[in-house]
């Protein structure tokens, strides 16, 4: 266990790829958002470092740095020893929530001072300072760009101080200090101007150039020889450098000077990713401006198919990284992970360090990766599941001992960096101050999460209150408390709203206790966690259920009072006589026809509200067949029974009153074809135009995918827009679905998940056919596809651009409606507001409706450089913020192009004193919100429920 554990969130060893990050957030010329434009057929070779941000939203939260108490210069962390050290390799990135101050010690003769301070500005702005011993200032830099740069000769050698200040608003950053000779003009790698004589890294991979012989200097081209094991043919470089200080570009080149990739933005740093075609020598070129300002240099080979953490697709061969924490995926002798499957990781929580960190760090427009924790058992603990760049994890966890990391996301092959560490358990938890009643930490929004899931285990240092609200007509309270007896006793009771009524209790002397009564009305009560203050590990959970009755199919509590489904075959439960209610056993009798003994049973509910399972019985009622069980939500049965003949469905559970769908289908085993073939070809298509809106499985049974299966559709004038979505199960078979016009296709979804679906406006009306294709196992699908009228803008049109925007000068505190009426965001929507008196203070409201379509309200200057952005989950969008110019400024909403209505108003105020919000180029957030569309537009059409 490392001695560094005070730290509480993310406090972690450098990581090269989250460094990169920064290599393209202010691209701010069209022509170079592609930084490998200049070799067109290796278009994608810097995909994983597009429209990134260092650090993203991943660390704005996090608690102070190993580096305090450095507040002030007179106890200012020692450097002098870390020349040419990332602080990420000393003991974590730094954080700046209040003035930051580091000792350096400048040797004679080597008065020249570079540091390298990077961070991402728009977590907050920081700035640098450099002071000799007595604390007079000597230089500094205050951009408000990501980044600050210093380049400056020294008076006289001697100690000096870096104070690292201004914005206080906890960003993370990273720091790279040297001296370097007074009279140097270029870097130790010299003479490597041309190729013959290029520095040789090639045992250096995943070593930085700064500490090896110190930062290079370019002062010319610089050549750099690297070697490619066959076994690796992925080539990663990062150059980090200040491009205010002068350009610098980097290509990459084989053994005959053949020219295979470079990358050459207008912004700080630069980084490639290329398979190259075959191992041997190589040369990274590092050129351009000439500036002699410094850089720093990384690089790796890796698979190029994956990482070298193989084979660990499961958990039972995860890879071991126990004896790994603090350390960057990206330190060890493996290098990067790159997610091409599912990849786990096996880590061992050291007793008393229950507190686990973890960071993973990747580019989503790469493609999008996830990250959960998992017990030892293969229990699911907690994930984060952003649509951004990073993930992370900071839990309390129940016990110490073995657990695994899953990583599992698009499988496009995208890089990521993987961190994690067991910090010192907190004295109390994160939901504090709640002692009593009165400041009980609400759980109202929580019901059904566990208590990990929320801010982390709870601690019962001493009584914990939480307030939960029920739900009327829901009032039966089930409350379930998990933890270690031995670690000390821990027990629960249940007030009423004043606090002081009490309503019923749990106190046993094992471990855990349960809660299952019935409410006397609906309203607030309190949960009191209390016990021996041990500091005792605990989870829980809560939820409000129906007063258990029972649903319509009653009473069918035995096989010999089965509910008789038999003519029901293809029907969905809630359409016969409603839901189903779990609170028994509940029968349902079936009949299989002779050469249809492939049975198919379909049974969904959310498994927070109760567990539910599924068995099925054979005609005596007491021999049982097969079964599903899972403790996620839905069961599912695909099976070939031995004989036609009557069969029961049980459905059972915890007897929660939970309720549930079920439905059964007999179709011929799988080496035969579903009703609707033979329609492996347009000319034979199965014809749905008459089933717009309708599943597939209400027609004739789910289909079969064991070949192309051919639907004809056809698009009315008007109602050009197709949705089309497919529900199948992926681990039995991968499905995807095409949409083809009478030419050709037109567009298609394949993901390598469960589901797909098409959302599209096709270019003109008439025939259409749909096209079902996978890998021909025999999976089964449910099919559905409607028509709709694309959606309709407004009178603000056209103003998808810049160029078109609508004035909106001389309607200052005017609302849209006032104007000429709503506006309707069916794409991009421009305004313009023209300011001719300095130091304005604009106000910006943007009124919606966010389960409409989620919104993102952006104001930029006149080159399109944003001010500021709002970008929440629920309804309204607000901007306030400072002018320090005068000109042209747009305002822009964007979206899903959903056809969401919305209100817009600016007013213009005085100055408030705000500073703006740098760093990004408008495209880069254009491509951003296309980013998020597409997932939650995905997310939105697989939340369509079956009519």
């Amino acid at each position: 266990m490392i001695i560094m554990k005070s730290y509480k969130k993310y406090i972690s060893i450098f990581t090269v790829l989250t460094l990169v990050l920064l290599f393209s957030a202010t691209i701010t010329r069209v022509s170079k958002i592609n930084l490998n434009s200049k070799l067109d057929k290796q278009k994608d070779s810097d995909v994983n470092y597009k429209h990134d941000d260092f650090l993203g939203n991943l660390h704005t939260s996090q608690a102070e740095d190993v580096y305090e108490e450095n507040d002030i210069r007179t106890s200012a962390y020692d450097l002098t020893l870390y020349e040419n050290t990332w602080l990420s390799t000393i003991g974590g990135f730094g954080v700046q929530k209040d003035d930051d101050w580091y000792e350096i010690e400048i040797t004679t003769g080597y008065l020249r001072l570079v540091v390298h301070l990077l961070f991402y500005d728009n977590e907050g702005d920081i700035d640098i300072s450099v002071y000799n011993s007595v604390g007079t200032w000597v230089t500094g830099k205050t951009s408000t760009t990501d980044n600050e740069y210093i380049d400056y000769t020294l008076p006289s050698s001697g100690t000096y101080y870096l104070r690292i200040y201004y914005g206080n608003a906890g960003n993370t950053y990273d720091l790279l200090w040297d001296d370097i000779s007074t009279g140097a003009t270029d870097d130790y790698y010299e003479n490597n101007d041309g190729y013959t004589t290029a520095y040789d890294i090639s045992s250096n991979e995943r070593v930085w150039l700064s500490s090896i012989s110190g930062l290079g200097i370019q002062s010319d081209q610089d050549w750099y020889e690297i070697y490619v094991n066959f076994d690796a043919l992925r080539v990663i470089v990062f150059c980090i450098f200040s491009h205010l200080a002068g350009n610098v570009d980097i290509e990459l080149y084989d053994s005959t000077l053949t020219l295979l990739t470079t990358s050459w933005s207008t912004t700080d740093n630069e980084g490639l990713d290329y398979t190259v075609s075959s191992s041997g020598t190589y040369y990274i070129l590092v050129y351009w401006g000439n500036g002699g300002n410094t850089y720093d240099l990384w690089w790796d080979d890796l698979p190029s198919t994956d990482d070298w953490y193989e084979d660990n697709d499961i958990r039972t061969s995860a890879y071991d990284l126990s004896s790994a924490e603090n350390t960057w995926l990206s330190e060890s002798s493996n290098g990067l992970g790159i997610q091409s499957d599912n990849d786990w990781y096996k880590i061992d929580i050291t007793s008393g360090y229950e507190h686990l960190a973890v960071s993973l760090t990747f580019s989503d427009a790469a493609g999008n990766i996830n990250i959960q924790v998992y017990d030892s058992t293969g229990y699911l603990i907690m994930g984060s599941y952003s649509a951004t760049d990073d993930e992370y994890i900071d839990i309390i966890l129940p016990t110490s001992g073995i657990y695994y990391l899953r990583i599992y996301g698009d499988n496009y092959g995208n890089l990521y960096d993987l961190w994690w560490d067991d910090l010192i358990r907190p004295t109390d938890d994160t939901y504090e101050q709640n002692d009593v009643y009165s400041t009980a930490y609400s759980l109202n929004a929580y019901e059904t999460y566990w208590l990990a899931e929320v801010q982390g285990a709870g601690i019962q240092a001493d009584p914990d209150w939480y307030q939960i609200s029920i739900t009327s007509g829901y009032e039966n309270l089930i409350v379930d408390l998990r933890f270690t007896h031995s670690e000390g006793d821990i027990d629960i009771s249940i007030y009423a709203s004043d606090g002081t009524t009490y309503i019923t209790g749990s106190f046993s002397v094992t471990d855990n206790e349960y809660i299952d009564t019935i409410l006397p009305s609906s309203g607030i009560y309190y949960i009191r966690v209390f016990g021996a203050n041990a500091g005792n590990l605990y989870n829980l959970w809560w939820d409000d259920l129906l007063a258990p009755t029972d649903d319509n199919y009653e009473e069918n509590d035995v096989y010999t009072t089965a509910y008789d489904l038999t003519m029901d075959e293809l029907t969905w439960l809630n359409t016969i006589d409603g839901y189903g209610m779990q609170s028994d056993d509940d029968w349902y009798e079936i009949f299989i026809t002779s050469g249809y003994e492939n049975l198919l049973v379909n049974c969904t509910f959310s498994n927070a509200a109760g567990d539910i399972d599924l068995s099925v019985y054979a005609s005596d009622g007491t021999t049982y067949i097969t079964g599903s069980g899972s403790v996620t939500d839905n069961e599912y049965i695909d099976t070939i029974l031995p004989s036609s003949g009557t069969y029961y469905i049980l459905v059972y559970g915890d007897d929660a009153g939970n309720t549930y769908d079920l439905w059964w289908d007999d179709i011929i085993p799988s080496a035969v074809d579903d009703a609707y073939e033979p329609n492996d070809l347009p000319i034979s298509a199965y014809d749905l135009t008459s089933y717009d809106g309708v599943w597939l499985s209400t027609i004739a049974g789910l289909g079969i995918q064991l070949d192309f299966d051919c639907y004809e559709i056809y698009v009315p004038v008007g109602s050009e827009r197709v949705v089309i979505e497919c529900t199948f199960t992926h681990s039995l078979g991968d499905v995807n679905i095409q949409l083809w016009n009478t030419t050709g296709g037109i567009t298609a979804s394949f993901s390598t998940t469960d589901d797909e679906y098409i959302d599209f406006i096709v270019p003109s009306a008439g025939t259409h056919y749909i096209i079902v294709y996978g890998d021909n196992s025999g999976n089964t699908y449910d099919l559905m596809w409607d028509a709709l009228a694309p959606v309709v803008d407004d009178a603000y049109e056209e103003n998808d651009l810049y160029t078109g925007a609508y004035d909106l000068t001389s309607y200052p505190d005017t609302w849209l409606t006032d104007i000429s009426g709503p506006g309707i965001q069916a794409d991009f929507d421009f305004y313009k507001v023209a300011i001719s008196t300095p130091s304005q203070r604009i106000i910006i409201d943007l009124t919606y409706t966010y389960s409409e379509g989620a919104l993102v309200l952006m104001l930029t200057d006149n080159s399109l450089t944003p001010l500021a952005i709002s970008n929440t989950t629920a309804n309204n969008e607000h901007i306030d913020v400072t002018l320090t110019s005068t000109g042209t400024f747009y305002i822009i909403v964007a979206g899903l192009g959903a056809g969401n209505a919305y209100d817009l108003k600016y007013s213009l105020t005085t100055a408030g004193g705000q500073k703006p919000i740098p760093g990004y180029n408008v495209i880069f957030l254009i491509a951003m919100v296309f980013g998020i569309s597409v997932i939650l537009i995905r997310n939105r059409f697989k939340k369509l429920t079956r009519n």
